[in-house]
């Protein structure tokens, strides 16, 4: 296990190897019973290494109803004991002022092999519907662990 790692597109220095790619997606699905779309903003982050461990695919999701998903697919190159992803993230305005944290948020236990098995996994969150117009989420800290 190793310190957790901070990734975000404001650090690009020593402590973050890579960056947000920003926001991916501004149509959204619409409601079950058709009304107007459903607002959201998405971003995705690009491959990550923490030690053994990858974060293949990431992607962030709020919403103005006060709800989000952190989804994510991971895998371990080499383990003896069963690697777990843990991720935390700080939510950050365009001016890069913290609005909350949530997680941390693990992975279900990987194992290596060869090709290494992919683990998906989707956390549901909640915050306060009014932070949702101040939420950057090219701004957003995401702290890793594995």
């Amino acid at each position: 296990m190793t310190p957790f790692q901070r990734t975000t597109l404001a650090c690009a220095g020593a402590l973050a190897a890579t960056v947000i790619a920003g926001p991916m997606a501004a149509a959204a699905p619409t409601s079950s019973d058709d009304r107007a779309p459903v607002e959201e903003k998405t971003a995705a982050y690009p491959v990550i290494r923490e030690g053994d461990c990858e974060l293949a695919k990431a992607v962030i999701t709020v919403r103005p109803d006060g709800t989000g998903t952190w989804r994510t697919t991971t895998f371990t190159h080499k383990t003896e004991t069963g690697n777990v992803w843990r991720s935390t993230l700080d939510f950050r305005s365009a001016t890069g002022a913290a609005l909350f944290s949530r997680g941390p948020f693990a992975s279900p236990e990987m194992t290596d092999g060869n090709p290494p098995p992919r683990v998906e996994s989707s956390h549901q969150f909640t915050f306060e519907r009014a932070q949702y117009a101040s939420i950057d989420l090219t701004k957003t800290h995401l702290w890793s662990e594995c």
